[in-house]
């Protein structure tokens, strides 16, 4: 197999699964066309693709290491798993939550699977990566930062032009040269056309959906979520069933549980005066349930209990099930 025909069916079969795991696990209509792909540097990657977005860097294992990393731009990238956490949404989210970043993780783990099976299938030998990591970033400064594209020069860029409903935007796939020609070791050269840097976003045509402004925190995202109006059953306390069945996706994602006590605020001059044997007073009155939290986001009340030589939390209430992921 020329390693020109190599490269092409990877990158074909990228597209199909990624667009069909969108699809399935968000329920948006995701089309990708026909991608351009060229030699170009690093450099020139850095200093030209400055627009923000969500990446996926995949890790890859075997059959050589190497990495891969996917550029979807705002608000698209954020969109994508805004509808699997919640079906009803429509536009991108406030902010670009861990439960965000763990939606499209999940996604991201699922398409690199199947990926993985594909790239198998076509360079003859098995294609492994492990846990792809999420980033909010641009593309260049984000490779500037990356161990793994340290000390290579040449990438591989391919650009997959992609609409969703009547939004047209940019799909990005990054690979070291050295890593791509690796995958067919029997070719010593490649044949491939070299083209200006593809920048994500390129199409600005926006007829649905507003470029978001991005605050300087890496996790604002700044769009507000328009919602549906909620249907008798979800004003009754119960989640939907489209939410419900995408939620399932997400069953074996770890998440931080914070049991919160209390909180109080302090004058500097008494922080710096604290010593062993200070009292501080929380805003919590004796014998109020106290918040637990999941990755910082509300979503019951408890009590203290004592299990053994540990402490514990009992539940009391929980906060609505709509309610919370509101929240998230």
């Amino acid at each position: 197999m020329e390693i020109k025909s190599g490269i092409i069916k990877l990158f074909e079969a990228f597209a199909s699964v990624w667009r069909n795991a969108v699809t399935e696990l968000s329920g948006l209509e995701l089309e990708i066309g026909r991608f351009s792909a060229g030699e170009t540097t690093i450099a020139a990657v850095e200093g030209k693709a400055t627009e923000r977005g969500v990446i996926v860097t995949a890790p890859v294992v075997s059959p050589v290491p190497g990495v891969m990393i996917l550029f979807m731009p705002l608000p698209y990238g954020a969109i994508i798993p805004e509808k699997i956490i919640n079906p009803d949404a429509v536009g991108s989210p406030d902010h670009f939550s861990e439960l965000h970043r763990s939606a499209l993780e999940e996604l991201a783990s699922q398409a690199w699977a199947s990926v993985s099976g594909e790239f198998s299938n076509i360079i003859g030998d098995r294609f492994k990566t492990a846990v792809p990591e999420i980033a909010l970033d641009s593309l260049g400064n984000y490779l500037k930062k990356l161990p793994a594209m340290t000390g290579t020069p040449e990438v591989m860029a391919v650009e997959y032009p992609a609409r969703i409903g009547r939004d047209n935007f940019s799909i990005t796939l990054i690979a070291p040269m050295k890593f791509i020609s690796a995958l067919f070791p029997s070719d010593k050269t490649i044949e491939m056309v070299k083209v200006a840097v593809p920048q994500a976003g390129v199409m600005k045509e926006m007829k649905t959906m507003e470029v978001p402004h991005v605050e300087e925190s890496p996790a604002e995202i700044g769009v507000t979520v328009k919602k549906k109006t909620r249907s008798s059953a979800a004003a009754g306390g119960k989640i939907p069933r489209g939410a419900k069945r995408n939620l399932e996706v997400m069953l074996d994602i770890p998440v931080s549980v914070t049991v919160e006590i209390g909180r109080a605020k302090v004058p500097v001059s008494k922080l710096m005066n604290l010593s062993p044997g200070s009292v501080i007073g929380l805003d919590t009155l004796n014998g109020t349930p106290i918040k637990v939290l999941v990755n910082n986001h509300h979503v019951a009340n408890a009590q203290v209990v004592v299990i053994g030589e540990k402490f514990g939390a009992r539940i009391v209430d929980l906060v609505a099930p709509e309610k919370r992921l509101e929240e998230f």
